[in-house]
């Protein structure tokens, strides 16, 4: 990386007039935020890239403006004592600047988005092992976890999802990763379930049943047809 400092407008200056490298930005227009949000992830995807936020959005008259950019521009900063190792692939940060950028502009009137789009990456490779994993797939780990489904279980099933040798960052799971999951759901606290998840819910009955301190008077999944009462629908629960 260059050593050169400035302000971010600078840098792109400095991008361009001592390395020639040009930064093209394209313009978009979208007819609403989620609109907007759904480009993103869908350009975040095939570039194996991601735009995030460091601070909120700030709004001047009628208008938003939200700034997004590359996730591993910036500087490492261990805020430990020195008692965390950095991990084996290294930090998310370069340690210096990457250009690629999305501002976006929000009319609280209308609620069309305008979205300047910078997608030069400087100073590293877009590499799978860099992303973080999105809370969708978060989720639905979580979700199995909870099911005292095992480890190497959900480790298989995830490698024999590769298709066309295409691989995504779910596909570099390991069982830190897993462990990173049950921890942050609480799922390592046995008191502790997912009430909006019906499938965690099964788990959590499954595991009073086995307990002789507890009763259970009465349980019906959702999409279940319970014969001895007839009047409560399959929707029901």
């Amino acid at each position: 990386m260059c050593s050169f400092t400035a302000t971010y407008k600078n840098m792109n200056i400095h991008y361009e007039k001592d390395h020639n490298i040009l930064q093209n930005v394209d313009s978009f227009e979208f007819e609403s935020i989620d609109d907007f949000n759904n480009w993103r992830r869908e350009i975040e995807i095939p570039t194996q890239s991601l735009y995030v936020k460091n601070y909120g959005s700030s709004v001047k008259g009628n208008q938003i403006y939200s700034y997004y950019k590359c996730h591993r521009s910036g500087f490492y900063n261990s805020l430990s004592i020195g008692q965390r190792h950095l991990k084996t692939q290294g930090s998310n940060k370069i340690n210096g600047y990457c250009p690629a950028s999305i501002n976006v502009i929000e009319s609280n009137v209308t609620k069309k988005c305008t979205a300047k789009f910078n997608g030069n990456h400087i100073g590293h490779e877009n590499e799978i092992g860099h992303l973080p994993l999105n809370k969708c797939i978060r989720d639905d780990i979580a979700s199995k976890i909870s099911q005292n489904i095992p480890f190497e279980k959900n480790l298989d099933e995830i490698r024999d999802n590769i298709a066309n040798n295409h691989l995504e960052r779910t596909h570099l799971l390991t069982k830190k990763d897993l462990y990173n999951i049950e921890a942050s759901y609480n799922l390592n606290n046995e008191a502790v379930y997912h009430s909006n998840d019906a499938t965690s819910v099964g788990a959590w009955v499954e595991k009073l049943k086995t307990d002789d301190k507890l009763s259970l008077v009465y349980y019906k999944s959702q999409g279940q047809i319970d014969t001895n009462h007839i009047q409560l629908k399959e929707d029901d629960f």
